[in-house]
């Protein structure tokens, strides 16, 4: 019992020294709370009111290891109007020790008027990272300006942290990274767009912030990504290991597997043969040029013997590539060369492509060209392939791209259409319209001057959409001609037939039982190879051409049903729909008031079943392309008892236009790096302002330049040597002076249109005094000689062309001359008193 009431004792003595331990605990705490408010509020007034910045520093300091909330707002006062860095600078810092609870305040201190207050609540803010990121995020979109420029700073100041810590960042950090980043950029493209519409003011945020976030998030995406690649990578070893291991097994416990092994080997066999293919279509090309090549390595052949200038150059490696070439190539081809021709001076190689290079392509292979004098001449697949179908064109072809990049040659001097898609420039937003219109069939007219391009453009169309069949032919062939119908079909079907018979075929087990002719039927086969060649010729060669002398109306019929056995064919050739029928100079077949109204059927037949096979079967597209759109725009032929124009209002009508000053630079820089020879940029505006854009005329400009300023000047060509012969390039360029001559002003007065003569001297000879007038003056000098129809067709076409260049300033309309060149040669042709005659009062 004593025990027993010993431990009773005992008991209640231990519970009520652990309730008198809790109380004096609270007391403590009360009295520690109490000291460290009394403390805080003494450092509080010590900030606010010591003379001495030394005490207020260390007052700053000294809050900040406290982290009471309640000295916020003595800290941001200080922010706001402390004079002395130091204080500023440790109140800062204790705002970041303080964290969460200070961002409120500092995002409000972001709007006030002390730039100092601001760049350091800035600061802190960006110091404290993810935790004042929503609040950040958020602000952002804030109705004060200073709020939202300075909360991105913080933002962008954030982002590069990130961005320079981002390899030790864990994955779960970079995620939230970029996540909070995307939030922060996406707030920022909203708010910009809400302001663009609805207030003409800027948004406020900075360009190198944006620019920071935008380059920081790209970055930390690619170390996501990289990161996880490696993982998938391992992922995928393992799996391969392991699955490699099963299948061991199972083949050595099921060998039928083995047979399914097999397949996957035909196939890839099959892939081999489809690059030998290629191979041999281009040794038979240089063969039929009269070079001898080899066979060396997987992908290239060994040029030994070549007639011409690139024979000293031999031997020298030939690569080709199915896939858009890269810079690597360019090294790999340098590296063959130089084991062919060892410590020659000369060397070349020639690299074959199917698609067009890329930008770092043509940096490399202009760097190799002039520190190591290595000459690369690359040559477009899509155009050995178009040569084969001529044999005989192959040796002018490939002496056209050799003379093109050897040494010596003037890349600006390109007087003929560009083939080379190295050498074409511009037009990419153009491009591309029309592949999209001719693949559904559209009909395009394709305008503008001469020498403007528009031949290039349907080379550089065949080369993109040489999945389709394409039949390019030039009608100036038929100028002059009464019947020309028959010649012209036959032409389409020759091409196409050339088409299916030398295609090689590019896939297996297409059925051929749907083809059928009038002349031959085939009722199936297995596989596109050798006898789907025999099918195609077997039904093309019981296509004899038609009689010159036929009337074109007589033929509509059966070349319609020729159209339609070849296009079966086509597609089992590899081939697809529509076929692509490019028609150039079709102002040499247009009927004019003095031909026969036979020429005017010959016409009528021929476009009437091109826009009945492209418009109602859907069989063909057909693009047109003339210097004035009148194929498009006339109705009624002056002949009698003639049906109207089959393609009036058929073509959806493009005009080739000038090239943007971006353009034209690219252009210059390109070729000049090619050539070794460099123009600054006031040459370049000088160049574009000169020739109005218009790239013929830049090109013969940079090519006088290079004549004349680039030797004296290493290569390197500025405004002040080149100023002489920009201000008289006709004294120097009788190419330039002919081209207006000949290209510009002869058509126009070939076909007459006075009207555009007469604005065209009217603008150059006011020019000096007026350089813009108003359609008002235009219309009342010209008047009554034109009336005010005639005056707008001019106007229209002349400005289509990119000759002249219309203003609408107010409720008006000024016109000026667009290429300062064609002025000074239109001065040369004039007196002056015909040029005081023009002059407006």
């Amino acid at each position: 019992m004593l025990t027993q009431a010993k431990r009773n004792c005992y008991t209640l003595l231990i519970i009520g020294c652990i309730s008198l331990s809790f109380s004096l605990l609270s007391v403590s705490q009360g009295w520690g709370q109490e000291s460290v408010d009394k403390e805080t509020s003494l450092y509080i007034e010590q900030l606010k009111n010591d003379d001495d910045w030394r005490k207020r520093s260390q007052a700053a300091s000294a809050l900040g290891e406290i982290r009471s909330e309640t000295a916020i707002p003595a800290l941001i006062t200080s922010l706001k109007t402390e004079q002395d860095e130091v204080v500023r600078l440790r109140a800062t810092f204790a705002l970041i020790k303080i964290g969460s609870p200070a961002i409120p305040s500092l995002i409000e201190t972001l709007k006030h008027e002390n730039v100092s207050a601001r760049y350091s609540a800035t600061f802190a803010l960006s110091q404290m990272g993810s935790l004042a990121f929503p609040s950040l995020t958020e602000a952002l979109q804030s109705q004060n300006e200073l709020i939202r420029t300075n909360s991105a700073s913080a933002i962008a100041k954030i982002a590069e942290h990130r961005q320079d810590k981002a390899e030790s960042l864990s994955m779960s950090n970079l995620v939230q990274a970029i996540s909070n980043l995307e939030q922060a950029q996406n707030r920022i493209t909203s708010f910009q767009n809400i302001e663009t519409t609805i207030n003409p003011i800027q948004s406020g945020f900075k360009q190198e912030d944006i620019d920071t976030i935008r380059d920081s998030l790209t970055i930390l995406k690619a170390e996501r990504r990289d990161r996880i690649r490696s993982q998938v990578f391992n992922i995928v070893f393992i799996t391969l290991a392991s699955l490699s291991i099963i299948g061991g097994i199972i083949i050595w416990r099921r060998p039928d597997l083995i047979l399914r092994f097999s397949r996957v080997l035909v196939q890839s066999r099959e892939q081999k043969e489809r690059f030998d293919y290629f191979r041999s279509q281009v040794q038979q090309f240089f063969q039929h040029a009269g070079a001898t090549t080899s066979r060396q390595g997987k992908r290239s052949l060994k040029l030994t013997s070549i007639p011409g200038r690139l024979n000293s150059y031999t031997p020298l490696p030939i690569m080709l590539t199915l896939d858009q070439p890269v810079d690597e190539d360019v090294t790999e081809l340098v590296k063959q060369s130089s084991q062919l021709t060892g410590n020659s001076h000369q060397k070349a190689a020639i690299l074959l492509y199917r698609e067009p290079p890329d930008t770092l392509f043509r940096m490399r292979m202009a760097e190799v060209r002039l520190r190591d004098h290595f000459i690369l001449i690359p040559i477009p697949f899509a155009a050995i392939e178009q040569a084969l179908l001529d044999g005989s064109t192959a040796s002018g072809l490939l002496a056209q791209y050799t003379d093109r990049y050897l040494p010596g040659a003037d890349l600006f001097d390109d007087r003929n259409a560009i083939g080379d898609t190295l050498s074409f420039f511009g037009r990419v937003e153009l491009l591309n319209r029309l592949e999209e219109e001719l693949r559904r069939n559209q009909g395009i007219g394709l305008f503008g001057l001469r020498k403007s391009g528009k031949t290039s453009i349907l080379l550089q169309l065949s080369f993109a959409m040489r999945q389709h069949p394409v039949v390019h032919i030039d009608l100036q062939r038929y100028s002059g001609k009464q019947r020309y119908g028959a010649e012209l079909l036959n032409q389409v079907l020759q091409q196409l037939i050339k088409l299916v018979n030398e295609h090689h075929p590019q896939s297996k087990g297409t059925d051929l039982s749907w083809v059928r002719s009038r002349h031959f039927s085939a009722r199936s086969a297995k596989a596109l190879t050798t006898n789907s060649v025999r099918i195609a010729k077997a039904l093309t060669t019981n296509f004899k051409p038609f009689s010159q002398d036929s009337p074109a109306p007589d033929l509509i019929s059966e070349f319609t049903q020729r159209i339609n056995t070849l296009s079966p064919l086509l597609q089992a050739a590899g081939y697809h729909l529509p076929i692509l029928c490019f028609l150039d100079e079709i102002e040499r077949i247009i009927p004019t008031k003095t031909d026969p109204k036979e020429r005017t059927e010959e016409f009528n037949a021929c476009f009437g079943v091109l826009r009945v096979l492209s418009q109602e079967q859907r069989q063909l597209s057909l693009l047109v392309a003339d210097v004035h759109a009148d194929c498009n725009r006339i109705n009624q032929w002056q002949q009698p008892d003639v049906p109207t124009n089959p393609v009036f209002s058929f073509f959806k009508e493009y005009f080739v236009s000038p090239f943007s000053q971006s353009e034209t630079t690219r252009m210059l820089t390109d070729i000049g790096e090619l050539m070794g020879v460099t123009f600054d940029q006031a040459t370049q505006i000088a160049i574009h302002r000169e020739s109005g854009g218009h790239p013929f005329i830049a090109r013969q400009l940079a090519s006088l330049l290079c004549k004349k300023v680039a030797p004296e000047n290493k290569g390197e060509i500025n405004l002040s040597a080149a100023q002489r012969y920009l201000n008289k390039p006709f004294t120097y360029s009788g190419v330039l002076k002919d081209y207006f001559g000949q290209n510009i002003w002869a058509d126009l007065d070939k076909r007459h249109f006075t009207c555009a003569i007469a604005l065209l001297q009217l603008l150059t000879c006011n020019q000096e005094t007026q350089p813009q007038i108003t359609e008002e003056a235009l219309f009342a000098r010209l008047n009554p000689e034109f009336t005010q129809s005639q005056c707008l067709d001019a106007l229209l076409w002349l400005e289509a062309v990119g000759l002249i260049h219309r203003d609408a300033i107010a409720d008006k309309d000024y016109y000026q001359l667009q290429v300062p060149l064609l002025s000074r040669w239109l001065r040369m042709q004039m007196k002056p008193e015909e040029i005081q005659q023009w002059q407006l009062q």
